[in-house]
């Protein structure tokens, strides 16, 4: 902390946590995203969990593994899937969160390569994607941002089976999609 507090400015301090401790940083880049979608209206879901799940579950006491994996199975992938769990303490505007960052390979995509000998070949690669869960046990609600919405569907279906042991059949998720986006362009005031 002495040496993360003894750097220059503001800028400093970040090249200095991601040179030292990259995942905390990609961590902290996708909450900033995740508050930017939640406080300007961007494009994400909000499902509403059931009354009867409980409201002491803490970031420590999520199987990050197991779900993981069930992850992995509802969206059909075969590489791996990570994710990252943390707490979010109350502040003015949000009550106390946990985050889950949810990291997944997307579609297989390619590109183009030409090569020096004037031939031209094909790269395969799978784009780096994530999911980002808000859940928010005092309003019972799960924020979730993702590329699209079968992805938010999925993961937060997920999340609800699997980390809360919501019974889906018997109460599936009420989903609220908002995308602002259009009005910022088309009406003026």
């Amino acid at each position: 902390i002495e040496t993360y507090e003894a750097q220059k400015d503001p800028l400093c301090r970040a090249i200095w946590v991601r040179t030292r401790f990259g995942d905390l940083f990609m961590d902290a880049q996708s909450f900033h995203a995740a508050r930017r979608y939640r406080d300007h209206g961007k494009l994400y879901s909000v499902f509403e969990i059931a009354d009867e799940i409980s409201q002491s579950l803490t970031a420590g006491q999520i199987d990050l593994s197991a779900f993981c994996r069930d992850v992995g199975k509802a969206l059909q992938l075969k590489p791996r899937t990570t994710a990252t769990a943390m707490e979010l303490p109350k502040t003015d505007t949000h009550p106390r969160s946990i985050l889950i960052v949810v990291r997944h390979p997307g579609p297989l995509s390619s590109v183009q390569d030409h090569r020096d000998t004037g031939l031209r070949e094909t790269l395969y690669y799978r784009p780096a994607n994530e999911a980002i869960l808000i859940y928010t046990p005092s309003r019972k609600t799960l924020e979730i941002c993702a590329s699209t919405h079968l992805v938010r569907a999925k993961v937060s279906d997920t999340f609800a089976q699997s980390v809360l042991g919501q019974d889906l059949s018997r109460k599936p998720l009420m989903a609220r999609n908002y995308n602002l986006a259009r009005f910022r362009t088309s009406l003026c005031l």
